[in-house]
């Protein structure tokens, strides 16, 4: 039996085997992915970073594959050269791969490989050591990234860009290149004043050094430079101080303001010829906001009020013009505010008129901040308008002349026959009948007493907004269907013409406004319409109330109106009847709608007829009941001075009143009645007080002394005797603003009287 001693080869065996497991730990523990491979590229060994970085689980997964499945195919052929050429050199240091992981995600990689070696100097095998690049690569990429936007930022800035050290240019940008005109190495080379222009550079020398000796400036200012070209320029610069490679330089950023400086300065020019136009304007012209106080006026305005400027701002226009605290009725900066469109108004300013307009002033976001208002003396124009007006009107007076007799006519005749009846059978009517005829004269009197007053109101002169009342819009249309029925009807009817009016008036609808000037634009309308038929037609009246407003639809059956005439229908002047007519019809009644505050439009196709618009705000009030008129008192027995030129006035005003109980005296001269008055009224003592005068009644239209200076001499005798003024004429024109000091109608009733 033979033994051996095994026992250093036990302890060689157990070093080695210590050896190969401090050394797995070793290659385990290492962030890098450690692989072995054979020369043919398949795996041998590896570590646990190799097993982590490709996906796998255990090394079973991943030994005797080979290392080319763990390279995209991108990179395999370059790889395999890589092989070769670690063979020949004995290694391969920092070359990138794109590698795969199990799932076949791509990451990048940095790849170094070196040949093993035996004992007699054969290549038995390679280690490649893989360190996984993805964080650097972001980190290259963002750097890069970074760079390439700071590159684009500065090369394409809109602001040139430099940046000095030493009194030399350290650094320029494109934009600099282009505003300067020298390039990129004429600026480097030259000096940093080079370019600023010769009156700016001590300021530019001094502020620059003492922001490097650390005083604080401001940043930005403007400066003048001179191109390659010698053209003067104006830069914005902005300029700040830092630290490039340990030494102070300054950043500058330039803005060119050439433009800029011209548009300022041609602002400036602007304002100028601005205020220079706004005060040679003849207009007086202000600004004012939205609480109606003025912030600015021209000239013009300030010597129409007599006024400084100081005097007048802030002040507001009603208290300066109209000697008011509040607005006057019809002012146009009301309207405005709420249509935010110009309004227009007539104001009359003692003997002279003016056209005040007064339009939006917004701002940038298009908010109305105040008004625009032109105050335009318009009197000789107005003198002009009225004196043609005038002429039309009596022109459409002429025209209506014959119906208006013919209607009179009528009526004397209904009068005359009914007094001739009683006048030959007085004794053989019955009471009854005897007073059915008189009521039948009062009625036909009653009628032409209404006849002569539309006349009247036709010929009255215009209105102005003071004197507006609230009219019924629906009785207007009436009585201007009335009033033109001569024209319409009977003269037409002898010309073998047939027109018809028809009206659709809804329930009583208000407005505020003249009614002379509202039966005109009816009249005018009517009296067109009747000239554009032919031997038959037809016109339509229709009144409706919709969104606060009033409006009327006027259409007709004529021959209609082109579109190229429309646009002109309210022009003044514009005729297509030749030169029988003024034009002024139309342009009239658009003046007057607008003095309205309304509109009037109108639409029209040639052989269709034509259909004119109306619109009025409205009035609207909630209906009240009807009171029943109060049963008048009988007076007590009265002194009363009568005084007419007409006897026959005298007359019946006389038996009238005597037959009311009251002692009359019947005068036919104002000299006659003021002398009576004096003697009765003067010095009374207790026991006269009895024949004094309780009540004086004068006809306004008298020869030797008006009506007005006769009432106005009486009160200077007794300041408390009432004073009634009978007319026929209608209180228009320069009496209408008296109608309330006891004017009256020439027709009156017994039980009035």
């Amino acid at each position: 039996m033979y033994s051996t001693d095994v026992t250093e080869r036990k302890k060689v065996e157990e070093a080695l085997r210590a050896s190969e497991e401090n050394l797995r730990n070793i290659l385990d523990s290492s962030p890098d992915a450690i692989t072995v491979t054979n020369l043919e590229g398949k795996i041998l060994e590896c570590n646990k970073r190799t097993l982590d970085l490709h996906g796998f689980s255990t090394k079973q997964e991943l030994i005797g594959r080979s290392a080319f499945d763990l390279i995209a195919p991108k990179n395999q052929k370059r790889a395999a050269k890589n092989r070769e050429k670690t063979l020949k050199d004995g290694f391969i240091r920092n070359v990138e791969y794109t590698l795969l992981t199990k799932d076949a995600n791509e990451f990048p990689a940095e790849f170094s490989a070196s040949v093993i070696r035996d004992s007699s100097g054969r290549p038995t095998c390679f280690v490649a050591i893989t360190k996984d690049i993805t964080e650097r690569k972001k980190a290259q990429e963002a750097l890069k990234e970074s760079e390439e936007k700071y590159r684009l930022v500065v090369e394409n800035a809109n602001e040139a860009i430099l940046v000095a050290q030493d009194g030399k240019h350290k650094f320029v940008n494109p934009k600099m290149v282009e505003v300067t005109g020298y390039s990129e190495e004429e600026l480097m080379s030259g000096p940093f004043l080079g370019f600023i222009h010769p009156d700016d550079r001590e300021m530019v020398v001094d502020r620059y050094q003492r922001r490097l000796e650390g005083e604080e400036l401001p940043h930005v200012y403007p400066l003048r430079i001179v191109d390659k070209s010698g053209n003067t320029k104006w830069v914005q610069i902005n300029a700040a101080k830092f630290n490039w490679n340990g030494r102070s330089v300054t950043l500058s950023l330039l803005v060119d303001i050439t433009e800029r400086k011209k548009a300022e300065e041609a602002l400036k020019n602007s304002a100028r010829e601005w205020h220079a136009t706004f005060d040679a304007i003849g207009d007086a012209v202000f600004l004012t906001d939205l609480k109606g106080k003025i912030l600015r006026c021209n000239e013009a305005m300030a010597k129409f009020l007599g006024k400084s400027f100081r005097e007048i701002v802030g002040r507001t226009c009603w208290e300066l013009v109209h000697g008011t605290s509040k607005p006057p009725e019809g002012c146009p900066v009301l309207y405005m505010q709420k249509s935010h469109r110009r309004e227009m108004m007539v104001l009359p300013v003692d003997e002279r008129y003016f056209d005040i307009t007064a339009d939006p002033l917004l701002d940038q976001e298009g908010n109305l901040i105040g008004a625009v208002h032109i105050m335009a003396d318009i009197t000789e124009r107005k003198r002009a308008e009225e004196t043609l007006i005038q002429s039309e009107r009596l022109r459409a007076l002429g025209e209506m002349a014959g119906g208006v007799a013919h209607d009179f006519n009528n009526l004397l005749a209904i009068i005359l026959g009914n007094a001739q009846l009683l006048e030959r059978g007085a004794g053989r009517y019955k009471e009854e009948e005897i007073k059915e005829r008189l009521k039948v004269i009062a009625r036909t009197a009653h009628e032409g007493g209404e006849t002569v007053r539309r006349l009247q109101y036709f010929t009255r002169r215009e209105a102005s907004v003071e004197e507006y009342t609230e009219l019924n819009l629906n009785e207007i249309v009436r009585s201007a269907i009335s009033s033109t029925s001569p024209r319409w009807k009977n003269e037409k009817e002898k010309e073998g013409v047939s027109i018809k009016i028809r009206e659709e008036l809804k329930d009583e609808l208000l407005i505020r406004g003249s009614r002379p000037e509202i039966m005109e634009v009816l009249t005018n309308l009517i009296f067109n319409s009747v000239e554009a038929m032919g031997e038959r037609g037809e016109i339509s009246i229709r009144t409706e109330a919709k969104n606060s407003k009033v409006y009327l639809y006027f259409q007709d059956t004529g021959e209609g109106i082109s579109k190229r005439v429309q646009n002109r229908v309210f022009d003044p002047f514009f005729t297509t009847k030749g030169p029988k007519a003024s034009g002024l019809g139309l342009s009239v009644s658009y003046g007057i709608m607008k003095r309205h505050r309304g509109d009037i439009k109108v639409e029209s196709k040639k052989g269709k007829g034509s259909t004119f618009t109306l619109s009025f705000p409205s009035e609207a009030k909630v209906p009240q009941k009807r009171r029943k008129p109060e049963k008048i008192k009988k007076a007590f027995s009265k002194k009363i001075l009568i005084i007419d030129d007409e006897e026959g006035v005298r007359d019946i005003l006389g038996r009238i009143l005597e037959g009311g109980s009251h002692r009359v005296v019947l005068k036919g001269t104002s000299r006659e009645a003021l002398d009576k008055f004096k003697e009765d009224n003067s010095d009374l003592t207790l026991s006269g007080l009895e024949d004094k005068f309780d009540l004086v009644l004068t006809d306004l239209g008298m020869p030797d002394m008006s009506g007005w200076e006769l009432a106005k001499e009486v009160k200077k005798i007794d300041k408390d005797i009432p004073v009634g003024l009978i007319t026929g004429w209608g209180l228009g024109g320069r009496y209408h603003q008296r109608e309330d000091e006891g004017g009256g109608s020439r027709f009156y009733s017994i039980q009035t009287l």
